[in-house]
């Protein structure tokens, strides 16, 4: 998921403290200049990897055999996975995933925000590395690059800075994937056939800078007002049109029952095409009438979840299952009864889904 003006705030927030930016920072804090803030943040993967890319990129390779390994030690079973939006505004990194191990996930998806609050606080990219492979937990995918579609000339070089420097620290982090997100703006009376076509030329774009750098794609539809991209109908038509082995779709359970898909829809999708698995309740409503504050844990709504993502195994997808909950009183929750909250309702789920 995301907050919408993230990618604005986020680069001027990371450079928003004295330091040797000096004049820039202040300049950034003031005026929100994405672009320049971009630029700076990727002076930090060059401090997080002072022994250059030959080194960074065996370490990087090391730890990522170390989660393939401890992945498919039971590799006909889908991933149990702990995405940080659900304790945006409680947790700490290294604590999170410490918590996520001790709790039973083998995956996190890490959220920008968080780590740009991270490494803001003085922490870096190698030191939450070493985090992630001491807690054999792997960083699952980095979210998200929010608004990839309809950018103006301005908008679209930020896209650009930012989604190398997040290429970049997924490739430090041993990250391979990182969700996108297409706009929230579009020309009043465009057609559903334009938004396909520029949203899947955005990503052709997209796709070949993270290819550089091993990261995949993976689109998010987003059953809420404004999204140009709403349906997994909409998605799946877009990934058509892509047709690129590093692009494909991120799935949430709360989008797709509130955007009013079916399961049945599911069996058209091939499975090497589906890079991520989103899983949080919701109540029943009208198809785009759910407020995205009713996204409950497992089993606390109506949502269909066990039929739904046994539909999701039978195309093939054995990767990661993430808990995504955003009702306000679970966001409040300290981090730790938040994490063992979301074990306790993915795990049953999961085991029912697997049998």
């Amino acid at each position: 998921m995301f907050l919408r003006h993230e990618m604005h705030t986020a680069p001027a927030g990371l450079l928003a403290e004295p330091g040797k930016y000096g004049m820039m920072n202040r300049k950034i804090a003031r005026r929100g200049d994405a672009r320049a803030g971009a630029a700076c943040m990727a002076q930090e993967i060059e401090n997080a990897a002072p022994c250059g890319a030959a080194c960074v990129a065996g370490r990087v390779r090391a730890g990522a055999l170390r989660a393939e390994f401890l992945k498919t030690k039971e590799s006909e079973r889908m991933e149990l996975c702990f995405n940080e939006m659900t304790v945006m505004k409680n947790g700490t990194l290294p604590e999170d995933i410490a918590l996520c191990a001790q709790a039973g996930f083998s995956a996190v998806e890490l959220r920008k925000g968080t780590l740009l609050r991270y490494l803001r606080g003085g922490g870096t990219l190698e030191a939450l590395r070493q985090t992630l492979e001491e807690q054999h937990v792997r960083a699952a995918s980095l979210n998200a690059l929010e608004s990839v579609s309809f950018q103006t000339k301005g908008g679209g070089r930020m896209l650009r800075e930012l989604s190398d420097w997040c290429f970049a620290a997924c490739r430090v982090l041993g990250c391979g994937c990182m969700e996108v997100i297409a706009s929230f703006h579009v020309p009043e009376g465009i057609s559903a056939a334009a938004i396909c076509r520029e949203t899947a030329d955005s990503l052709l774009r997209l796709s070949d800078a993270a290819a550089d750098y091993g990261v995949r794609l993976a689109l998010e539809f987003m059953a809420v007002p404004g999204s140009s991209v709403q349906t997994f109908a909409q998605c799946a038509e877009i990934l058509e049109a892509v047709d690129r082995a590093n692009v494909g779709m991120l799935l949430d359970t709360w989008h797709f029952c509130a955007g009013g898909s079916r399961p049945e829809e599911l069996s058209a999708l091939r499975g090497d095409r589906l890079f991520m698995v989103h899983v949080s309740d919701c109540p029943a409503r009208a198809p785009f009438t759910a407020q995205r504050a009713e996204s409950y844990w497992p089993g606390e709504g109506d949502a269909p979840l066990e039929e739904l993502l046994r539909s999701v195994r039978a195309t093939g997808y054995d990767g990661p299952c993430s808990v995504e909950v955003m009702d306000p009183n679970v966001l409040a929750l300290p981090a730790g009864d938040a994490i063992r909250r979301a074990a306790e309702t993915m795990k049953p789920l999961l085991a029912r889904v697997e049998r």
